[in-house]
């Protein structure tokens, strides 16, 4: 993945993140509904007093609107063997409900061994993990507060004691790669599955006592991690979530299918869609790995879209607080693939 554009997806969606949408533009620009001769199914409303200069970023007023742009972009790229050649990219995001379950300053903090007091004006007895900006740490595979050394690893994620140089524990943590974020007492842990699933786990845990860590939450969202930022013990995640198969598209090879009644039937699929089929969604797991009930990641009137389609897919920030006990919030979104 080019990382400029990596980076550039990222910068634009947290500007929609710290913005409000529903605050005019001080620019001279036209906030009326138009109808753009490109593409009649985005309503312009008023850009964030921020700007998003080239980009062009429209947000939707509500589902209905959202909905409406959706089905319209797909029905122009829809095939017999529906969207993106009949699977996509990624695999399906497996989010099964079960039941209803009940969940159970950054850099400068780090360099103080006393994390629930102001950060220390004396030099640090230890060195931190690099971070391209000051106070803004950036998911890694390995953090420390000084005393203990976190480690994310193909075997899971370790905690070593620096004075002993020992393991103390091991995290139970999915299969897959991690990246670490560590903010005074919370420890996040970002887990990628090894299959390739559209399924990024944040684990949540209280490491006040290293040696006897607490899980405080897990969930599961949905879409590939392009990003993981804290800062001010607020984590942001930057995930893409592609949308070929979200649907039941049907192919030319199923029985008494051609290729016509095929696409006939994929072009149905999309004209009946609900909005609950489209948004990238999340779920908890319980401790003993019962999951939750699967809910949208995103309200619509937070989505946006650029004038130039660029794919079917939804770029978006889950925003943790990592020392409140809320679930992950959906700040932004946008319409295209993360790279």
């Amino acid at each position: 993945m080019n990382r400029a554009l990596t980076l550039a997806t990222a910068g634009v969606l947290l500007l929609a993140s710290c913005s409000d949408s529903s605050t005019p533009s001080t620019q001279s620009t036209d906030t009326t509904k138009t109808t753009d001769t490109t593409d009649t199914t985005i309503k312009p409303q008023p850009f964030p007093a921020a700007g998003f200069g080239s980009s062009r970023l429209a947000f939707f007023e509500d589902c209905p609107d959202l909905l409406g742009y959706l089905r319209t972009q797909a029905l122009e790229r829809v095939t017999a063997w529906g969207l993106d050649g009949g699977g996509g990219y990624y695999y399906r995001f497996e989010g099964v409900v079960t039941s209803e379950i009940s969940p159970t300053a950054a850099s400068d903090e780090k360099s103080s061994t006393d994390f629930g007091a102001a950060p220390s004006t004396e030099a640090p007895t230890y060195s931190g993990t690099n971070t391209q900006e000051v106070g803004v740490d950036e998911g890694d595979v390995v953090e420390t507060n000084g005393t203990y050394i976190f480690v994310a690893g193909q075997d899971g994620v370790r905690i070593i004691e620096v004075a002993t140089a020992s393991v103390v524990t091991n995290l139970e943590v999915p299969d897959g790669t991690h990246q670490l974020l560590l903010d005074g007492t919370r420890l996040l842990v970002v887990t990628q599955p090894w299959s390739g699933a559209e399924d990024t786990v944040v684990s949540l845990y209280d490491v006040a006592d290293a040696a006897s860590p607490a899980l405080l939450r897990r969930s599961h969202l949905e879409g590939r991690l392009v990003a993981s930022r804290s800062i001010d013990g607020e984590a942001r995640l930057v995930l893409t979530s592609t949308l070929a198969n979200r649907l039941p598209f049907v192919f030319p090879d199923r029985f008494g299918l051609n290729e016509q009644l095929a696409l006939d039937a994929n072009k149905a699929v999309i004209n009946e869609s609900t909005i609950d089929e489209w948004l990238p969604r999340y779920f908890d797991e319980s401790g003993d790995g019962v999951f939750g009930a699967l809910s949208a990641s995103l309200d619509c009137s937070k989505v946006a879209a650029p004038r130039d389609f660029a794919g079917l897919g939804i770029s978006w920030i889950a925003s943790i607080d990592l020392h409140g006990d809320t679930g992950p919030v959906g700040a932004a979104g946008i319409v295209s693939y993360g790279d």
